[in-house]
């Protein structure tokens, strides 16, 4: 069974971009809340295991930055291709119509 492809690329677009909004906004909350965490708070001869949760913490929200900078990257390039796409499907139209 053979189902075409329909896609409105207005509407497809317009999803692009909230979704660019949405991660972006993400990212700005992220950044304005960084953990931060004292070593010192896990009290004498804890400290090192205060240090290790502090490193794991921090590479937790480093590696979330990177996917969510690279979510966008991701969506960017759809939203070019996307672009690209409708560029060419109106020059391929227009040619088809003036040789009638």
């Amino acid at each position: 069974m053979s189902t075409p492809l329909e896609l409105d690329p207005d509407d497809f677009r317009e999803r692009i971009r909230t979704a660019i909004e949405q991660y972006n906004e993400a990212i700005k909350e992220l950044v304005a809340n960084k953990p931060e965490i004292n070593p010192a708070m896990f009290g004498e001869g804890f400290i090192s295991h205060g240090e290790a949760v502090a490193a794991s913490v921090n590479s937790v929200y480093e590696r979330t930055l990177v996917r969510l900078r690279s979510r966008v990257a991701q969506y960017e390039s759809m939203l070019a291709l996307s672009g690209d796409v409708s560029s060419v499907d109106g020059t391929n139209a227009g040619g088809f119509n003036t040789h009638e």
